[in-house]
């Protein structure tokens, strides 16, 4: 611990506290050598200048921080002067931390006077590089005493780079660091691009290709600036350059369709979402060609402040769709924000207003994965979200089918009827009386039946709506006991009502159509000698206990559990009226009171169903409707 922190105090000493010009020595006890604010400049416009003649110039200004020049045609030179203590290690390593730069000469003044000339960089042969490193990187032998340095640049990617001196062992371990954190992100876009790639296969929804391809386009943009394609495969200054500006020209055009489809653009602004696309496509498109083979020095500035504008109008399109309740809109500002961070602090890099670092390098990538792997679990979530709601509409469709066939089939019955017996009575006016009664029994009998079916299709509507069904009031609970049964003679009603209070408090409409549904179930399953009979009594908690017990088919055991489902027709109801909708609602009327019910079998044959109803109704929905 006490050897770093000396070690850090020599870097202050070192790195901070010497003014440009004066000599850096170089301690034994420091593995790297920050050359920030220890370097002077000069800027050959025409780029002509000889060694001699630099070094002999008068006008060297100090430079502040790090070269950062920005997109320059000029050459740029650079001066240090190192002191190398007596009975140091004399081998250090000069790295140049930008790979795309393309003309890098080393000049070192020899015993005899002359200058020794190496090189590096994109546009020079790989084979001449002094190492085989992704950026221009050189060996220096420096013995003991005062060493003067110089050192040309030229290229056409922004003139912007750290420049340090490091031991052998620390640079070997430094890349390989990089490599390990070059392959973590990498593996990272990777993962996205696989993933986004699949999700569009399966589901072909655009999101996921464009954000597969904006993904792939940061990656190639990212492995390129790091000049890892170029180390691996001997890739020309040109082919990095047209490779780039493909890459980032069309990331443009990726991200603004990719943008476009997370927010569902052509939904709420469809004329806005035409003309974005239309713009973003042509600038993109226009400058990746341009850049990759006109001049990119020229052409790059201006994709970098058009993606930023554009960066700016979608982020203001995406603050008018959150003000508009669009939960998409709050996620892609947070990450499409830090994104623009990274964006513009490039931008600023590349311009030369901010310095090259660690930070400046290093921060567009990590936004950019950032936000990548953020939107990418959105884009999946959502997907889930929307895949389910789909789902739900499909089957409430298909239920809206099933319906109108039920509701075709059972008109169509009493409709028959009635237009059967009207004929009757049209031809033969002269009937007997008592068949001409008969006639109209039938006919009211089959208008009834299509007002009991109207009266369940209106009620199964309003129960739809849990917010709107219930209409609670206190009613006489005798007197509605024998309204609901009145539509059945005594022989066949029994009605057995033990001590229950006089008053209750429900819904006596929706609660009627529980009693009347159970009664004409029994009444249609059940012989017509055998009695049926109503129950009521009140248990020790204060619940309201009604019964409908029947001795007729019963129901089978397998069928026990799904007699409250939507449709459903037991084995004993094939070939007889009714919807399959009665005890559904008769379940759902109880649940909304707070009560349950069940069917169980009758001793000796037949079926009861039993329901409970609490003193006063509750349960979630109606918290709700009296909210």
């Amino acid at each position: 611990m006490l050897r770093g922190l000396c070690r850090f105090l020599l870097i202050l000493l070192v790195g901070a506290w010497l003014p440009a010009g004066a000599a850096v020595p170089l301690s034994p006890a420091l593995a790297r050598v920050d050359l920030r604010g220890q370097l002077e400049w000069l800027q050959d416009d025409a780029g002509r200048w000889r060694p001699d003649e630099v070094a002999a110039r008068t006008d060297w200004r100090a430079l502040p921080g790090e070269p950062s020049f920005g997109f320059t045609r000029a050459a740029i030179w650079l001066k240090v002067t190192l002191h190398q203590p007596v009975g140091a290690d004399p081998d250090w390593r000069l790295v140049f931390n930008n790979a795309l730069l393309e003309d890098v000469r080393l000049y070192e003044r020899q015993a005899s006077g002359h200058w020794r000339e190496t090189r590096a960089g994109q546009a020079v042969p790989r084979a001449l590089w002094p190492m085989q490193t992704r950026s221009p990187t050189f060996r220096l032998s420096l013995p003991p005493g005062q060493h003067t340095l110089m050192v040309r640049l030229t290229t056409r990617p922004s003139l912007s780079t750290t420049v340090s001196l490091w031991r052998p062992e620390a640079y070997r371990l430094e890349v390989a660091q990089e490599a390990l954190g070059t392959g973590a992100l990498m593996g990272v876009y990777t993962l996205v691009i696989l993933f986004q790639f699949a999700f569009w296969l399966i589901s072909r929804e655009s999101v996921g290709f464009w954000c597969a391809l904006y993904a792939l386009c940061s990656m190639v943009a990212v492995l390129v600036s790091a000049g890892h394609p170029q180390a691996a495969f001997g890739w020309s200054a040109s082919l990095s350059l047209v490779v780039l500006g493909l890459s980032l020209g069309f990331s443009l055009v990726a991200v603004a369709r990719f943008a476009a489809s997370l927010l569902e653009l052509p939904r709420h602004a469809p004329r806005w979402a035409a003309w974005h696309l239309r713009v973003t496509t042509a600038i993109g498109a226009s400058a990746a060609i341009l850049a990759a083979w006109v001049d990119y020095r020229l052409v790059m500035p201006v994709l970098q402040a058009s993606t930023l504008l554009w960066l700016l109008t979608i982020n203001g399109v995406a603050i008018w769709l959150a003000f508009r309740r669009f939960r998409p809109a709050y996620l892609f500002l947070l990450t499409l924000g830090v994104y623009g961070v990274g964006v513009l602090v490039r931008f600023l890099r590349n311009l030369g207003v901010m310095d090259p670092g660690w930070l400046t390098d290093n921060i567009y990538q990590l936004t950019s994965v950032f936000h990548l792997l953020v939107l990418s679990s959105f884009v999946a979530l959502r997907y889930g979200t929307l895949k389910r709601e789909l789902a739900v509409a499909q089957a409430a469709h298909q239920e809206q089918r099933d319906f109108m066939a039920l509701v075709s089939h059972e008109f169509r019955t009493p409709l028959a009827i009635i237009n059967t017996s009207a004929q009757q009575l049209a031809r033969n006016l002269q009937a007997p009386v008592e068949r001409t009664l008969t006639r109209c029994a039938n006919i009211q009998q089959a208008a009834r039946r299509m007002s009991n079916l109207m009266d369940d299709y209106l009620s199964l509507d309003r129960l739809e709506g849990a917010e709107r069904a219930l209409q609670v009031q206190s009613f006489d609970l005798l007197e509605w006991f024998e309204d609901a049964a009145a539509d059945w003679s005594p022989e066949r009603v029994a009605l057995e009502i033990d001590e229950v209070p006089e008053r209750w408090t429900g819904d006596p409409k929706l609660l009627h159509i529980v009693v009347r549904n159970l009664l004409t179930n029994a009444d249609r399953h059940s012989p017509p000698e055998q009695e049926i009979t109503l129950q009521a009594d009140v248990r020790d908690n204060g619940d309201l206990r009604v019964r409908v017990i029947d001795h007729g088919e019963g129901i089978a055991d397998d069928e026990l559990p799904q007699v409250f489902k939507k449709y459903f027709r037991g084995r004993s109801a094939q070939g007889k009226p009714g919807a399959g909708l009665g005890l559904y609602m008769v379940e759902r009327i109880v649940r909304l009171h707070g009560g349950r019910i069940r069917a169980l079998p009758t001793p000796g044959g037949g079926a009861t169903f039993e329901f409970r109803l609490p003193p006063h109704p509750g349960g979630d929905e109606v918290s709700r409707v009296a909210g």
